[in-house]
C-alpha cells in the first residue's frame, strides 16, 4: 500500500519509514507504539497490557454512570440500526459520549496511555504544598530552578516526560530519594490541581480590585466601561501578581531586573489579558443580549403591568379549575404574534383549532362568572339583613324598657312605702278636718287638765280665799293707758288721761273693769278673767277694737298674778296644788296661741278663718316654719291619727306638685314642679313633718324620680338617689344611646321601621346596592359590624352578585338579553362597569368607592372581580385587534392558496401545526416570558476583569486532557496532525530508527 507519510510535508524520508504491516496498522512501524503490542506482549512486571486505539470503548467497559445515563439514547440508536436507518457508533448523549467525557475530565485516557508507555511511573503526583508553591513561579526558568533545588539536577532528580516517540512534553517526572519516579502533575483533576490554583489568587485579587475601580466608567456606557474594566483588571492582576511573585527567590533569580526582565513580560501578559477581557466582556454582554432575546422575545410588552396581571389572573383561575386557554397575544406577546393569531383564526386547517381554544376559554370564563355570582338574591339578602338589624334594635328596646320598668317599680315601691308609713290616704279637706279636730282635742284636753289641777287647788285648804293679787294687772293696765294718745283733760292721779276718741270702747271698758276690781280675788275669779282675755285673743268679737298685743299683755299679767298667788297660799297643800296647776298651764298654754296654730281654732265666721282644705297647705306655705310644725305635731301628738292624716296629706301635696293626673295619673312626670315644692321647704321643716328617716327617703325618692325623667342626660343625673335605681337607669341610658347611635340616627335607620311602627323610608331590597354604591365607607362598616360572620359573608356574596349582574345588564345587547331569557346564559360582564365599581378612578369619588369596596369585600373577592374584569377586557381587546389585522392577511393567504390548489393541503397542514403550537401552553409561556438577565455595572466590570484569570483556570483544566494537548500542539507548531484515516498520528523524532 502507499506510504501514509506521503500526505504530510514534514514526514520523514521514505527510506526511514517502516514497512506497513499486513493489518495496515500505522503504528506497527514503531517498536514502542502500544498499537503494535499483541495480547501476549508483556509489560514490565509481567502483566499483559492491552491498549485499544481509535473507536469508542465497547459498552461493557464503560462506567456504570455512563451506561445508566446514556441507556435511552443507546436503545433508540440500536433500534434505528435494526430497522436499517442510519445509526451512529457514538450517538450524542449516548453512553459512549458520556463515558468519553467522564474519562477526559478525570484524565483516565491520558493516564492509560502514559501507563502503557511508562509503566514504571508511580501513581499520584507531587505533594500538594510543592504544587501550590510551584504555581507562584512566573517563568519556566523559575520552575526549572525550583525543580532543581527540590529534586536535584535535570535528568537526575527531574526530567520532562517524553511521549511514545521520545518528544518531550510539558509534564515533569520527579524522582524521590528512593529512586521511584512519578509525575509532578499527573493527568486529570485532583487535589493538587486545586492547590495549583493558589498562584492565580493574587492575579485574581488584583483583577477584582481593578474591575471595582473601573465601575465609574460605566456611567458613559458599556462601550467605555468594558475596555476600562479590561485594562484596569489586567493592570491590577499584573501589579498584585508580580508583587507577590517577587517574594519568591526563584522568580528573582530567573528575572533579576524588574525593568529589563519583569516589566516587558508583565506588559505583554497585561496586553494579552486586556485583550482577552475585552473580547470576553463584549462577547459576554452580546451573548447575554442574545440569550435575553431568545428567552423572552417580547419581554418589554409582556412586562406591561396589565399583561403581567392578566397572566397571574389566568393562572389563578386555572388553579381553581377554570382554564381559560389564553393565547399569547392577550397574554402579552407582541410583534407578529397578534397578526399570526388573527390569520390562523381565518385559515383552513387552523381556524377550527383557534375557535375550539377560544370556545373552551369562553366556557371557562362563563362558568367562573356564574360561580362567582352564585345563586344569590341580593334583594333577599337585604331583607334578611334589615330583619336581623330590626331584631337587634328590638332586643335593645326590650332591654331599655325592662330596665326602666325595674326602675319604675323600685321608685313606685319606695313611694308606696314612704306614703304608707305616714298614714292612710286622705284628701286635703279631710286632712284639714282631722288636723282641726286634733288641735281642738288637744285644747280640750289641755283645758280639762288645767281645770282639774286648779280644781284640786281650789279644793285644798284656803283654795277659795282671795289670794290672787290684782295690782300687777292694774300696773299693766296703767302701762297700756300710758301707751294710748293723751287728751287735754286734767291728769288723773298725776297721769294724763287717754284720748277717748283713739281708745276703742271695748278696751276702755275692759280697762275700767280692771280698775274696778278688788285688790285681791279668788283663784276662780282670776282664772275666769284670764280665760276671758284668752278668748278675746282668739275671738275678736268678744272685745272688738282691742288690739291683740294689749290682750296678750293682760293675759300674761294675769298669769303672773296667778303664779305669784302661790306665795299667798295659806296651806302647803294649796301651794303645792297651785304650783302644779300654774306650771302645767304655763308650759302648755302658748302652743294654742302660736301663730299658725291658733287660726285653726277660729270659727268660720271669725276673721282669719282657714278652710279645712287649706289648713295643711298653709302649714307648708313657706320656709322657716319648723317651729309651727313642731308645735302642731306636739300639740296633737306625734303618734296621733290626726297628725298621721296631716303628714299623709302633706306628702301627697308635695308629690302632687310633680303629677299630671289628667295625662299620666298619679305618676310623677313634672320634676320641676316637685323640686320647686321641695325646695320651698327647708330640711328642718321636712324633718319635723316626716321624721329624719322619712325626710331622707323623701329626698332620695325625689332624686330617683328626677333621675328617671332625665336618665338620658348623664350629666343631669344625681348620685343622691338609690344606687340600684341609678344602675337600672344607667343601663337603660346605655341601651337607648346604642339605639340612637346605631339605629335611630345611624346609617341603617332609613331601612328600619320606626320605633312607633312608622314605615321605613327605603325598601330593604335596596340595601345591597346602596351599600356598595352610596354608603360612606364608615357607614358600610357600621352595618357589617352589626352582623354575624355568616350574614356578613352573605352580604359579600350579594354585593359580588349584584356587581356582576349590573355589569352584565349594562354590557349586553338586545340579542344577548333574549339569549339569556331563553337559555339562562349570560354575556360576559362589562369590564368597565366592574372597574368603576372597584374604584378605578383616583379622584375623590373613585378613592371613596375603592374604600367602600374594601370594607364590603374581602381581598379574595376583590381579586376575583378584578380578574374577571381584566380577563374580559383583555380578551375583548385581543379579539378586536387580531380579527382586524389578521383578517386582511388571511384573505391574501387564502387567495394565494386558491390560485394554486395543489398547495391547499400543504398550507392547511402548516397552518394547523402553527395553530397547535401557538395554542400550546409552553409556547405561550415562552412568548410571554419576561425573564431577563441584567448585568449591572459592578457585575460587568467583575466579569470583564476576571475573564483572563478564569480563562487560565479553564484552559488549565482542559490542558489536563491529552486530546486537548495534541490539538493545542497542532495549532501551535504542527507537530501533531490528523491523518486521513482518522486516528491521531505523531511523527517520530528525527533520531527514530526506521527499522
Amino acid at each position: 500500500m502507499a506510504d501514509i507519510w506521503d500526505q504530510f510535508p514534514d514526514a520523514p524520508p521514505v527510506g526511514q519509514t517502516a514497512p506497513a504491516p499486513a493489518n495496515d496498522d500505522p503504528w506497527a512501524a514503531f517498536p514502542d507504539s502500544p498499537a503494535a503490542a499483541s495480547p501476549s506482549d508483556a509489560a514490565p512486571g509481567g502483566s499483559a497490557l492491552k491498549i485499544t486505539v481509535g473507536g469508542p470503548t465497547p459498552y461493557p467497559e464503560r462506567t456504570i454512570g455512563a451506561r445508566v445515563l446514556g441507556a435511552p439514547v443507546d436503545a433508540v440508536n440500536t433500534a434505528l440500526g435494526a430497522l436499517g436507518a442510519p445509526a451512529s457508533d457514538a450517538p450524542f448523549m449516548g453512553s459512549a459520549k458520556i463515558d468519553d467525557t467522564i474519562r477526559a475530565i478525570t484524565g483516565n485516557r491520558e493516564s492509560a496511555e502514559i501507563e502503557a508507555t511508562k509503566p514504571d511511573l508511580r501513581a499520584g503526583g507531587a505533594p500538594v504544598g510543592q504544587r501550590a508553591y510551584a504555581s507562584f513561579l512566573n517563568t519556566p526558568g523559575a520552575r526549572e530552578r525550583y525543580f532543581t533545588e527540590t529534586y536535584g539536577p535535570q535528568g537526575t532528580g527531574w526530567r520532562y516526560l517524553e511521549d511514545r516517540f521520545g518528544n518531550p512534553t510539558e509534564r515533569v517526572v520527579i524522582r524521590d530519594p528512593a529512586g521511584a519516579e512519578r509525575l509532578f502533575d499527573p493527568p486529570g483533576i485532583d487535589t493538587g490541581d486545586v492547590a495549583s490554583m493558589a498562584g492565580g489568587v493574587p492575579d485574581l485579587v488584583g483583577a477584582i480590585m481593578g474591575g471595582a475601580a473601573s465601575v465609574p466608567a460605566y456611567a458613559a456606557g458599556p462601550v467605555v466601561g468594558i475596555p476600562a474594566s479590561a485594562a484596569a483588571g489586567a493592570a491590577g492582576a499584573q501589579l498584585v501578581g508580580e508583587t507577590v511573585g517577587r517574594l519568591f527567590p526563584e522568580n528573582r533569580a530567573d528575572e533579576p531586573s524588574v525593568t529589563r526582565d519583569v516589566l516587558p513580560r508583565a506588559a505583554g501578559e497585561a496586553a494579552s489579558d486586556a485583550l482577552i477581557g475585552l473580547v470576553m466582556g463584549g462577547a459576554g454582554r452580546a451573548a447575554n443580549a442574545v440569550g435575553n432575546a431568545v428567552r423572552a422575545p417580547f419581554a418589554r410588552r409582556a412586562a406591561d403591568p396589565v399583561n403581567v396581571e392578566f397572566r397571574a389572573a389566568a393562572d389563578r383561575l386555572k388553579g381553581q379549575g377554570y382554564d381559560i386557554r389564553p393565547l399569547p397575544s392577550e397574554s402579552g406577546a407582541g410583534g407578529f404574534v397578534p397578526r399570526m393569531e388573527g390569520m390562523l383564526a381565518q385559515l383552513p386547517g387552523s381556524a377550527e383549532k383557534i375557535r375550539q381554544t377560544r370556545e373552551v376559554g369562553n366556557q371557562a370564563i362563563t362558568r367562573y362568572q356564574s360561580d362567582l355570582a352564585g345563586d344569590v338574591d341580593p334583594a333577599a339578602i337585604g331583607r334578611g339583613v334589615v330583619s336581623e338589624i330590626s331584631t337587634q334594635r328590638k332586643n335593645l328596646v326590650i332591654d331599655r324598657e325592662e330596665a326602666l320598668s325595674r326602675a319604675d317599680d323600685a321608685i313606685a315601691g319606695s313611694e308606696q312605702a314612704l306614703t304608707s308609713r305616714q298614714g292612710p290616704v286622705m284628701g286635703a279637706e279631710a286632712a284639714g278636718q282631722q288636723t282641726r279636730a286634733g288641735l281642738e282635742r288637744a285644747r280640750q284636753e289641755f283645758r280639762a287638765e288645767t281645770r282639774r289641777l286648779y280644781d284640786a287647788a281650789r279644793n285644798a285648804p284656803g283654795g277659795t280665799d282671795p289670794i290672787v293679787d290684782i295690782r300687777p294687772v292694774r300696773e299693766q293696765v296703767a302701762r297700756i293707758r300710758e301707751a294710748l294718745p293723751p287728751s287735754r283733760q286734767e291728769p288723773v292721779e298725776g297721769r294724763p288721761a287717754p284720748m277717748s276718741r283713739f281708745t276703742p270702747d271695748g278696751l276702755a271698758n275692759f280697762l275700767r273693769g280692771v280698775d274696778d276690781t278688788a285688790d285681791r280675788m279668788t283663784l276662780d275669779h282670776a282664772r275666769q278673767m284670764r280665760t276671758l282675755v284668752s278668748d278675746a285673743i282668739d275671738d275678736k268679737s268678744i272685745l272688738p277694737g282691742v288690739p291683740e298685743r294689749y290682750l296678750v299683755q293682760l293675759s300674761n299679767s294675769l298669769s303672773r298674778a296667778i303664779d305669784d298667788s302661790v306665795r299667798n297660799a295659806g296651806s302647803p297643800q294649796l301651794r303645792e296644788a297651785l304650783a302644779r296647776a300654774n306650771t302645767y298651764y304655763r308650759d302648755n298654754v302658748d302652743r294654742f296661741s302660736r301663730v299658725g296654730v291658733r287660726e285653726a281654732y277660729r270659727e268660720p265666721t271669725q276673721a282669719g278663718y282657714v278652710e279645712d282644705n287649706q289648713l295643711v297647705a298653709r302649714l307648708m306655705s313657706g320656709r322657716g316654719k319648723p317651729g309651727v310644725v313642731r308645735e302642731m305635731r306636739d300639740t296633737m301628738g306625734a303618734n296621733s291619727p290626726e297628725w298621721a292624716a296631716t303628714r299623709r296629706n302633706a306628702i301627697e301635696q308635695i308629690l302632687d306638685a310633680g303629677r299630671d293626673e289628667t295625662l299620666y295619673g298619679r305618676r310623677i312626670v313634672d320634676m320641676n314642679g316637685l323640686n320647686a315644692r321641695l325646695n320651698s321647704l327647708d330640711d328642718e321643716t321636712i324633718r319635723e313633718l316626716f321624721g329624719v328617716a322619712d325626710a331622707r327617703q323623701l329626698r332620695s325618692l325625689a332624686a330617683d324620680i328626677s333621675n328617671r325623667t332625665r336618665y338620658l342626660d348623664a350629666d343631669a343625673m344625681s348620685a343622691s338617689g338609690s344606687p340600684s335605681i341609678l344602675g337600672q337607669l344607667r343601663g337603660a341610658a346605655v341601651a337607648d344611646a346604642e339605639i340612637s347611635r346605631e339605629y335611630r340616627d345611624g346609617v341603617i335607620a332609613p331601612f328600619l321601621r320606626g320605633e312607633n311602627g312608622a314605615a321605613a323610608k327605603i325598601r330593604p331590597e335596596e340595601l345591597v346596592p346602596w351599600l356598595y354604591r352610596k354608603a360612606a365607607p364608615h357607614e358600610a362598616s357600621q352595618v357589617l359590624g352589626k352582623l354575624s360572620p355568616d350574614m356578613r359573608a352573605g352580604v359579600e356574596r350579594g354585593v359580588v352578585a349584584d356587581i356582576i349582574e349590573s355589569s352584565i345588564s349594562k354590557g349586553g345587547n338586545d340579542m344577548a338579553d333574549v339569549r339569556r331569557l331563553v337559555t339562562g346564559e349570560a354575556s360576559p360582564a362589562g369590564s368597565d362597569s366592574i372597574a368603576a365599581v372597584l374604584g378605578a378612578g383616583k379622584d375623590a369619588a373613585g378613592r371613596q368607592q375603592a374604600e367602600r369596596i374594601s370594607v364590603l369585600l374581602s381581598p379574595e373577592s376583590r381579586q376575583a372581580l378584578q380578574d374577571l374584569a381584566l380577563i374580559t377586557a383583555q380578551r375583548q381587546q385581543r379579539d378586536a385587534t387580531t380579527q382586524a389585522v389578521g383578517g386582511l392577511a388571511a384573505g391574501a393567504a387564502i387567495t394565494s392558496i386558491l390560485s394554486r390548489p395543489t398547495r391547499a393541503i400543504q398550507a392547511a397542514a402548516i397552518s394547523r401545526g402553527l395553530a397547535q403550537a401557538i395554542t400550546s401552553e409552553p409556547v405561550r409561556r415562552w412568548l410571554t416570558s419576561t425573564r431577563q438577565v441584567r448585568i449591572s455595572a459592578p457585575r460587568q466590570a467583575q466579569i470583564t476583569a476576571t475573564a483572563p484569570a478564569l480563562a487560565e483556570v479553564l484552559l488549565g483544566a482542559l490542558g489536563e486532557n491529552g486530546d486537548v494537548q495534541a490539538a493545542a500542539d497542532w495549532l501551535r507548531e504542527g507537530e501533531s496532525q490528523l491523518g486521513a484515516l482518522g486516528p491521531r498520528l505523531t511523527r517520530p523524532p528525527e533520531h527514530a530508527d526506521g527499522g
